[in-house]
C-alpha cells in the first residue's frame, strides 16, 4: 500500500514501520529490550469496560509529531477513516482539542496527521492492520509541521478503542484517554505478526514440542510476566486457536499461569 512511513512515500508500515527486527520462529531467542517511545493508553468514561482492558492499550509513538502529555482528553473518530483528505464538517468539530481515531491506509501516516491537527486534534491514535500491533513510522520534509502527538495502537486496540466512543456516545457522554510513557518490549507485537503466518506444523514437530513452543509464547505474552500485556495474549489466543492449538494452549497457560503467580 501507499499508506507510508519511510521518507513519507512508502508504506506507512514497511521499512521504517518496523520497531526492530523481530523473532522469525519458535527456536529462536526472543529478545528482551524496550522502547522509549511507547507507553499506554488508558481509557475512561460512560463507554468504557474496565474489564476488557485492565492495564491499558499499548501503543508506540511517532518519529514526528509533538510529545505525549498524560493530561485526559476527549477521544473523537476521523470520517473518513483513513483521513487522507480533510475531514468532514461533523468530524471536524468532534475532533477539536481531542485524541483522533484514524486507520492505516493508502495515504502516509504523517498526512493523516496533518488533517487531524487540521481539524483541530490535539492527537492522533493510528489504528494499524492485521497482526502487526503498533508501528512507528517516519515524516517527510515537512514533518516539522505536524505539532500534536501521534500514536499507534494495534487493530484489536482500535476496534476496542471506536467501540468505547460509540458506547459512550449513544449514551450522551464521552470516553477520554490519557497517555503514559513508558517502556514496552520491543520485538513482542512483531513476534505475533511472525506466529499469524505459522500453519500447525510450525508450533512443533510432536505434541511435546509444541507445548514448549506454546510455554515460551505464554510467558512472553502473559500479563502476570514482567514483558507480558493481556491485549497481546488475547492475540495469542485467536493466532493458537487458528492453528488447531487451542486446547494445548489451554493447559499450558494454566501451567505457565502457576509459575508466574
Amino acid at each position: 500500500g501507499a499508506d507510508g512511513g519511510g521518507g513519507g512515500g512508502g508504506d506507512d508500515g514497511d521499512g521504517a514501520g518496523a520497531v526492530v527486527a523481530g523473532w522469525r520462529g519458535p527456536g529462536d531467542a526472543y529478545a528482551t529490550e524496550t522502547s522509549a517511545v511507547a507507553g499506554v493508553l488508558t481509557l475512561a468514561g460512560a463507554g468504557v469496560d474496565e474489564r476488557a482492558e485492565p492495564n491499558g492499550y499499548e501503543f508506540y509513538t511517532m518519529d514526528f509529531g509533538g510529545v505525549v502529555v498524560p493530561a485526559a482528553r476527549g477521544v473523537a473518530v476521523a470520517e473518513p477513516r483513513e483521513a487522507c483528505e480533510a475531514l468532514t464538517d461533523a468530524a471536524a468539530a468532534a475532533a477539536d482539542g481531542r485524541w483522533v481515531v484514524v486507520h492505516r491506509g493508502t495515504c502516509p501516516m504523517v498526512a493523516k496527521a496533518r488533517a487531524a491537527q487540521a481539524a483541530g486534534a490535539a492527537g492522533v491514535i493510528v489504528v494499524n492492520a492485521g497482526f502487526e500491533g503498533p508501528v512507528r513510522a517516519m515524516g517527510d520534509d515537512r514533518w516539522m509541521d505536524v505539532v500534536v502527538p501521534v500514536v499507534s495502537v494495534s487493530p484489536w486496540s482500535g476496534a476496542q478503542i471506536e467501540a468505547a466512543v460509540a458506547a459512550a456516545a449513544a449514551r450522551g457522554g464521552e470516553v477520554t484517554a490519557s497517555a503514559a510513557v513508558r517502556d514496552v518490549p520491543k520485538n513482542v507485537w512483531e513476534e505475533l505478526a511472525d506466529v499469524a503466518t505459522w500453519g500447525a506444523a510450525a508450533f512443533g514437530a510432536d505434541d511435546a514440542a509444541v507445548r514448549m513452543t506454546l510455554a515460551r509464547l505464554v510467558a512472553t505474552h502473559h500479563p502476570a510476566s514482567a514483558s507480558g500485556h493481556w491485549e497481546r495474549l488475547g492475540v495469542l489466543r485467536e493466532l493458537v486457536e487458528r492453528a488447531g492449538h487451542g486446547a494445548a494452549l489451554a493447559a499450558v497457560e494454566t501451567d505457565v499461569a502457576g509459575s508466574l503467580a
